[in-house]
């Protein structure tokens, strides 16, 4: 993937070599390198103001039985756009 996006040449080549994660013996991508130069390259003033580090319900939450229930999500939209999360 890392090779993929940088033959897209939509941001600066980002080194494609994994990385350790942590102090583990694993190899990860570390993909917010990606995300980072992707964010350099908006040139869109609204996007651009969007709240960082914000992505969807589900990735906060994990229980399907919430995320299936259509009341908690509204209540959780709104504590959102209220700036209580």
């Amino acid at each position: 993937m890392a090779k993929l996006h940088n033959s897209l040449h939509i941001t600066s080549t980002v080194d494609p070599e994994p990385r350790l994660y942590l102090q583990r013996p694993y190899r990860v991508l570390e993909c917010g390198r990606f995300a980072e130069a992707l964010r350099t390259n908006i040139s869109n003033d609204e996007v651009k103001q969007l709240p960082r580090g914000h992505g969807a319900v589900w990735q906060a939450i994990d229980s399907d039985i919430l995320l299936c229930n259509p009341s908690f999500l509204a209540t959780f939209r709104r504590s959102f756009e209220h700036g209580a999360l």
